[in-house]
């Protein structure tokens, strides 16, 4: 009786699940370039080119890459790097940008702007909600697009007042009102809660501290002693600029609070 070859992951190639992931392992977690794993596997005796595992390597990106786009809800951010060489003794600055799918996968994608061309290209085809902190590029991504929904990060506007509060007191206030968010959502957490009763908690609980934060911004708007150049100023222009962003999360119970899990995957 003959027994049938395994189905392959790559039609039409050799490669098992052990070898793919062996080589993303060894690469990605370890740091182990191509061309050395190339040597480990010529020296036990197994001849690849390799380009055949570079080739590995890209097909298993795109996929990748192609079920992160089919993720109703993602979270993009832009990271500096420097790759190569400017002129003598100076690298060209260029960025990654890391987008992370509803299915706990990130992807890295690299260019040498810091543009909105870069958002357009990436996600071309993709619809749902893209949260991002307020870099203008996902503003001018987004505008005109009924496809897609924007959703701000909390954590950045948090950081806004952080640096506020350190010439300012008032700001303190802005920090107790958003720690009060964050503990609505351990809360959610704790209580194991998802889909319609997560939305329910939010609306019940979060919903007023949102209500409460942006009644406060309105008011501090109004002193006569806050300058444009003050942090706080910056910072509550920064919290009004993206207020419907900020509250989307509180209408879809899919929706992180913040990018922390990026940044986390990130570092």
């Amino acid at each position: 009786m003959e027994v049938p070859a395994p189905s392959a992951v790559f039609e039409g190639s050799l490669a098992d699940v052990s070898l793919l992931a062996g080589l993303l392992v060894d690469k990605f977690c370890y740091h182990l370039p191509l061309y050395r794993q190339h040597q480990r596997l010529k020296d036990a005796g197994i001849t690849l080119r390799r380009s055949t595992l570079t080739n590995y390597v890209q097909r298993i990106y795109d996929a990748q890459w192609q079920h992160i786009l089919q993720s109703r809800v993602l979270a993009m951010d832009e990271t500096p790097i420097k790759a190569g060489r400017k002129k003598k003794g100076q690298m060209k600055a260029s960025w990654y940008w890391p987008i992370y799918g509803e299915n706990d996968e990130i992807c890295f994608t690299w260019s040498d702007s810091r543009g909105s061309a870069h958002i357009e290209q990436q996600l071309e085809g993709f619809s749902g909600v893209l949260l991002s902190d307020g870099y203008t590029a996902y503003d001018r991504y987004a505008r005109n697009k009924p496809g897609i929904t924007q959703a701000q990060c909390w954590a950045h506007t948090r950081r806004y007042f952080e640096r506020a509060s350190k010439s300012d007191p008032a700001a303190e206030e802005a920090l107790i009102l958003i720690g009060g968010l964050y503990r609505v959502e351990q809360q959610i957490r704790e209580k194991e809660l998802a889909g319609e009763e997560k939305l329910a908690y939010r609306s019940h609980h979060a919903l007023p501290i949102v209500d409460a934060f942006f009644g406060w911004c309105h008011n501090q708007c109004q002193r006569m002693d806050v300058l444009n150049s003050d942090p706080l100023a910056k910072a509550l222009v920064y919290a009004e600029n993206h207020r419907g962003q900020l509250k989307a999360y509180l209408s879809d119970p899919a929706v992180p609070i913040d990018t922390n899990h990026l940044e986390r995957a990130l570092r």
